[in-house]
């Protein structure tokens, strides 16, 4: 995936944080800062394991088995619920969400099974705020599941973002992306 990457010069203008070659904002002293085209917010490969960070510790189970089954995969970051039945992950988002920026997710999944019928749950916290929260029935056929969220302020790149998943039985979960751009 593409990473543009802006940084706010002395004289206020947007400038080049030497991601792309290119400005990725508008604005600057004419009004409110916007991403000209969306930037990629995480890397496929820049997720690690966070347990500690977990937004609801009270959703794992009696026994945690994540030390495989989740990683880059052919540049979409998956998570294999069959080796990862409750995971946790985190890093630092690659770009500013600057104020009145949409945030959107999409993600996949393989057809979900289960011996029973069960509710797959993903959650995504960003600077401790709430971003998406979804639960999808379980079973399901293949399907693709996109949100979008217009933080309350602008966020600086480094704040952490977080991924909790969980859901029983075997099932494969895959972020696609996760951009910021004007609404």
């Amino acid at each position: 995936m593409l990473v543009l990457v802006a940084a706010a010069c002395a004289d206020g203008s947007a400038g080049d944080g030497g991601g792309s070659g290119g400005d990725s904002s508008v604005g600057g002293s004419e009004g409110p800062r916007a991403h000209a085209t969306p930037v990629d917010l995480v890397a496929p490969g820049g997720w690690s394991a966070a347990p500690g960070d977990d937004p609801m510790p009270d959703h794992a189970p009696a026994q945690v088995q994540c030390e495989l089954g989740f990683g880059d995969e052919i540049g979409l970051f998956e998570v294999d619920t069959a080796l990862c039945n409750y995971g946790v992950f985190s890093q630092p988002i690659l770009d500013e969400v600057y104020e009145g920026d949409v945030v959107e997710f999409v993600l996949t999944h393989d057809d979900l099974v289960a011996p029973e019928p069960a509710t797959g749950h993903l959650l995504f916290v960003i600077g401790g705020e709430t971003a998406f929260d979804v639960q999808v029935p379980i079973p399901k056929a293949y399907d693709i599941v996109q949100g979008s969220w217009t933080p309350p302020a602008a966020i600086a790149a480094g704040t952490p973002v977080t991924l909790h998943i969980h859901n029983h039985g075997y099932n494969n979960w895959r972020v696609v992306s996760i951009e910021a751009h004007a609404p």
